[in-house]
């Protein structure tokens, strides 16, 4: 008997994903969020429903790898919340899977959960290479403005200044003609005055 897109997710979730993913150690958050601590990150797989109010509908797993270190180096900045995370969704893994899982009222359940396990089985694969924050920042730090303000302040506390000139003379070269380069370059100060006053990264950027 046909079922209804929401219920066929929610009966796939309860049956097949949330099992799995407490055999993998997570623990539920709500119906569809999943958190287990590795190394110095906060894993969470979250199983976003996408459109199931009619007669189809989509599901997107999302992997996210949460920094905590950042947000503790970050706070004395000033009140602004920030990011401090990275994402990852199967497709971007592995691109023999879907970008999002499809749902109709002829979908089994168990289908629509062993195609959601393959999905988690290779975010969890990627986001198990990061389980260090400084191995999450040299990555980041390829992302230009993904959690910029981090990677530069985690460069700066660890002494890192070759990696963090780079960096930033990297984000000047993409954005200096932009008109909102002063401003991310005003954060960028903000970050210098609360970690490292004495770094001159400004002089970073002056052309030989």
């Amino acid at each position: 008997m046909d079922m209804r897109p929401a219920d066929i997710i929610t009966s796939a979730v309860k049956d097949t994903l949330k099992p799995y993913l407490l055999e993998k150690g997570f623990e539920a958050d709500g119906t569809t969020k999943f958190r287990r601590s590795v190394g110095e990150t906060v894993q969470t797989v979250e199983i976003q429903r996408h459109g199931v109010g009619g007669g189809q509908g989509f599901v997107y797993l999302n992997g996210i790898i949460r920094l905590p270190a950042i947000s503790e180096l970050l706070a004395g900045v000033d009140s602004r919340p920030r990011p401090n995370s990275l994402m990852f969704r199967p497709h971007n893994v592995d691109r023999s899977l879907p970008e999002a899982i499809a749902i109709t009222q002829e979908s089994d359940p168990a289908d629509i959960g062993a195609v959601g396990v393959r999905g988690i089985d290779a975010v969890l694969g990627r986001m198990n290479e990061f389980t260090t924050t400084a191995d999450a920042v040299d990555y980041l730090s390829g992302k230009k403005l993904s959690v910029f303000e981090g990677v530069f302040a985690w460069y700066l506390q660890h002494d890192q200044l070759d990696r963090a000139q780079a960096f930033v003379t990297g984000l000047h070269e993409y954005f200096g003609d932009q008109p909102r380069w002063e401003k991310l370059a005003n954060m960028l100060d903000d970050v210098a005055a609360h970690i490292s006053p004495e770094t001159p990264w400004r002089t970073w950027l002056a052309t030989p």
